[in-house]
């Protein structure tokens, strides 16, 4: 499967209703889990990819507090910089990260830099 069609994938697994893991759609769920450890630039390419593809708020809210929150958490030096860029240029990716909850964040200097921007664009405090 192409980056186009797991980002396809995993939008199609979170509009449904009661989503299941025996779902055959389920594994974008556990590809994008395996590219968090695994390929973490693969990880935010494929993020780049969903952001662009819906602008569905409810899917933007499951980037925020999920792949993009585990990613800003667990490789946050390498992508927070980054991720902020995007942040600022596009109204997505901002909705997605203000649905981020930083508080458990390796990095004291990302959960401050991701908190600062959350308190800038949504007047959120410590976390989202």
């Amino acid at each position: 499967m192409d980056d186009a069609q797991l980002a396809e994938t995993w939008i199609r697994y979170q509009h449904k209703a009661k989503p299941r893991d025996d779902d055959p759609d389920f594994e974008a769920v556990e590809a994008f889990f395996s590219l968090l450890d695994d390929d973490p630039e693969h990880l935010y390419r494929l993020l780049e990819v969903v952001v662009q593809a819906s602008d569905d708020e409810e899917v933007l809210s499951m980037v925020g507090a999920g792949p993009l929150e585990d990613l800003l958490c667990y490789h946050g030096e390498e992508f927070v910089d980054r991720v902020l860029v995007r942040a600022r240029q596009d109204r997505s990716w901002r909705f997605a990260l203000g649905n981020v909850w930083i508080s458990r964040a390796k990095s004291r200097a990302v959960r401050e830099q991701v908190e600062a921007a959350q308190k800038l664009y949504f007047g959120k405090g410590d976390s989202a």
